[in-house]
């Protein structure tokens, strides 16, 4: 996930780079730095904390994390807008 989320950042940051130089802002401008830094933290939570679900969840062996791993890959195989969902964020 950490690809992702740094293509993504860098592209925030460039958002923020440019519309600080069109409004004749400084670029290092604390208050353009704060909202980028909002927007990275929230677009980048889910993905953050999925990845990490799903790393305590295949790294666990017992029974209750086979159970759990079994269901959701069946939930996923059937359920087309949680299929089409986790492609779609994949390829963010």
């Amino acid at each position: 996930h950490g690809f992702n989320i740094g293509l993504s950042s860098q592209k925030q940051l460039a958002r923020g780079i440019m519309t600080a130089c069109r409004d004749g802002r400084n670029v290092g401008d604390p208050d353009m730095l704060h909202i980028y830094e909002r927007r990275l933290r929230l677009s980048a939570a889910p993905l953050y904390h999925a990845t990490n679900i799903l790393v305590g969840l295949y790294s666990r062996d017992h029974l209750a994390a086979r159970l759990a791993r079994h269901l959701g890959l069946r939930f996923a195989q059937h359920v087309p807008l949680v299929r089409h969902g986790i492609s779609a964020e994949l390829q963010r």
